[in-house]
């Protein structure tokens, strides 16, 4: 089954939305539980770089904008490859 990656702002109203259910989880930790969910490829690439927020919650925006560009970018490099 394919999963629907939502647009950036509608994943960033998501992550916080679930931050306020599951409180005991730290926003950056959802932020990479949720990408990986999605996209794992993607998460597993950025897992223990200056971009990984699961244990840093300052990198979740840097985290979340990184996410989006690789996902544009494999879009564009797929219809190329066509």
């Amino acid at each position: 089954m394919m999963k629907i990656v939502p647009n950036k702002e509608d994943f960033i109203k998501h992550i916080h939305n679930k931050k306020s259910t599951t409180p005991h989880l730290r926003l950056g930790q959802i932020a990479f539980n949720e990408i990986y969910d999605l996209l794992p490829d993607v998460a597993c690439k950025l897992r223990a770089t200056e971009y990984d927020p699961f244990y840093n919650d300052d990198r979740t925006n840097m985290f979340i904008d990184k996410c989006y560009d690789m996902i544009y970018l494999k879009k564009v490099f797929d219809k190329i490859e066509r």
